[in-house]
Formats: C-alpha cells, sequence, structure tokens
C-alpha cells in the first residue's frame, strides 16, 4: 500500500513502516502514557505505526495527516509550531 501511494503521490518525502515509535533509531521518542499513535514525522521521514493502524484506510489517512503536519513545520515559525497544534 505504501509503495503504490509513494508511486502516484506527488511528495517525496519518504514513509518508513515500523512496529511503534520505540523502533525509530537514534531518537528519544516521547509517546503520552496511554496514547496510541498511528503515525508521526521525525526528521523528514514519516513514520506510520502498525501496532496501532487497524486498516489499509486509516494508514492512507494517517499518511495525509502527517503530510499535513510536515508541511504546517515548513510554514509556521518554529516557536509558534506547538501553540498552532
Amino acid at each position: 500500500m505504501v509503495d503504490a501511494f509513494q508511486k502516484t503521490a506527488k511528495t517525496t518525502l519518504p514513509i518508513s513502516v515500523v512496529a511503534n515509535p520505540s523502533e525509530i533509531d537514534g531518537i528519544p521518542v516521547n509517546v503520552a502514557p496511554g496514547s496510541k499513535p498511528t503515525g508521526g514525522v521525525v526528521r523528514g521521514r514519516i513514520y506510520l505505526f502498525t501496532d496501532n493502524l487497524r486498516s489499509r484506510g486509516e494508514a492512507l489517512v494517517t499518511i495525509f495527516h502527517e503530510l499535513f503536519h510536515y508541511g504546517l513545520q515548513n510554514v509556521v515559525l518554529t516557536g509558534q509550531y506547538a501553540a498552532v497544534i
């Protein structure tokens, strides 16, 4: 599904699929207790977390959601991003 999306999408943002945030190498990931994230953007890469995704449709929604965050981070000043979100 990710490969098919990347072939048709007009984004060059890479997408990785991992089980959960703890599998992202080299960074401490702060996940609130009890939360079940389905994805995130780290260092210019979208990550999908399969432990919390229930369907392909939910994965696509997560990709678009993370693309929105990525784009917002590029147009809003760093100090203002947390306030906007």
